[in-house]
């Protein structure tokens, strides 16, 4: 992910999971099998997440939290670099990731904020699309090496202070002051401070 699989060879992966190329090659015949596999594992763990976050029963900001880091991490998680091999060299696997993300997280994900408006915790002057693609276009900035080298904040860190800084601007006041009493705040802060 964070390097880019076309010149990532089976050898370094054999070698990093401690196992021969042989035995690698038994459970994936190709590196393309091999990333199949990957992003199925990324795509059901996503998945499993979010009906987990759905399903809880904890308020709807600390599911909206849980829920921006989620996609938050979804996008993240993956290198640029590795992104853009997969749409130029694998774009059927691209296709799918999207339409997954598309036609599933982010089509829930947006009832689920439509909904936050409806219950007065979610600003309505808020243009959702241009929210979510400002959110995920100023993670990979804010997460990448360069600036996390130049400041002395880890990549939880500004991940959290990211994600903190997107809720303080959608949220409604009455909706900041029930996050600020909620344990996903308290982790959210603890971690900030460190």
């Amino acid at each position: 992910f964070a390097h880019g699989f076309n010149k990532t060879t089976m050898d370094e992966i054999a070698s990093l999971l401690g196992m021969s190329k042989k035995t690698l090659y038994e459970f994936f015949p190709s590196k393309d099998k091999l990333i199949n596999a990957v992003l199925e594992r990324q795509i059901i763990t996503a998945m499993r997440r979010y009906v987990e976050i759905m399903n809880s029963p904890r308020e709807y900001v600390d599911k909206l939290y849980n829920m921006l880091c989620l996609v938050g991490r979804s996008y993240s998680q993956m290198g640029q670099r590795f992104q853009d091999e997969l749409h130029r060299l694998r774009p059927d696997l691209w296709r799918d990731m999207e339409d997954i993300r598309r036609l599933t997280l982010f089509a829930d994900f947006m009832k689920f904020i439509d909904d936050g408006v409806e219950q007065g915790l979610v600003r309505d002057d808020i243009h959702r699309d241009v929210f979510l693609v400002a959110y995920i276009s100023a993670l990979h900035p804010v997460m990448s090496a360069e600036v996390l080298v130049r400041g002395s904040c880890s990549a939880d860190v500004g991940f959290r202070s990211l994600t903190q800084l997107v809720l303080d601007g959608m949220l409604t006041e009455r909706a900041r002051k029930q996050f600020q009493h909620s344990e996903s705040y308290q982790q959210l802060t603890q971690r900030v401070a460190i």
